[in-house]
């Protein structure tokens, strides 16, 4: 598995990082000091939180609480640093609009819910029978806690039901399929 790395040249701008000195670091400098927030390799193309949180003009608070909501999964690596990739930025780009837009974070829940995750991934019978996402209408599939694809090792980062909730307008043509077929 690529990890990002720092590098040197990569520096913050942001001012509330500037280190003054002090008795336990008495050489440090009173400029922004380098971090990796930066863009991390090429090969990878993925930015930290802090860094999604700047592009993003949010706060990073705000993106724990999309991820707590069940609007999306971040990418974590082994020491639980959350990494996003420009399908990841793109999504959060939306999810404000959306939000922007009068949507509530509840709705944009419940629509996602309305992917039908089952006739995507072509569940069995028994599996259809057993799944709480499709009687969760509140949660998408990746969201509900009592998942049955984490039971067959799925993981729903790269699935194409989780997926499918990047193109809104992907989202919003299989609902209006769904409508126009019925139940």
């Amino acid at each position: 598995m690529n990890t990002c790395r720092s590098h040197p040249h990569h520096i913050a701008d942001h001012r509330d990082q500037t280190r003054e000195p002090s008795e336990q670091h008495p050489a440090a400098p009173p400029y922004p000091v380098a971090t990796d927030i930066a863009p991390c390799s090429s090969d990878t193309g993925m930015v930290k939180i802090g860094e999604a949180a700047r592009i993003l003009g949010i706060s990073i608070r705000t993106i724990h609480m999309y991820e707590r909501e069940g609007l999306f999964i971040s990418f974590k690596n082994e020491a639980g640093t959350r990494y996003f990739s420009k399908d990841d930025i793109q999504w959060l780009i939306e999810l404000r609009r959306m939000i922007k837009s009068s949507l509530s974070i509840a709705g944009i829940r419940a629509l996602m819910a309305l992917i039908p995750c089952w006739e995507i991934r072509h569940c069995d019978y028994r599996s259809r029978n057993n799944c709480p996402a499709i009687t969760d209408h509140d949660a998408p599939c990746w969201a509900n806690q009592n998942n049955l694809c984490e039971e067959t090792g799925q993981q729903c980062r790269q699935c194409e039901v989780y997926k499918l909730r990047f193109k809104v307008a992907t989202l919003k043509n299989i609902v209006e399929i769904k409508l126009k077929e019925g139940p």
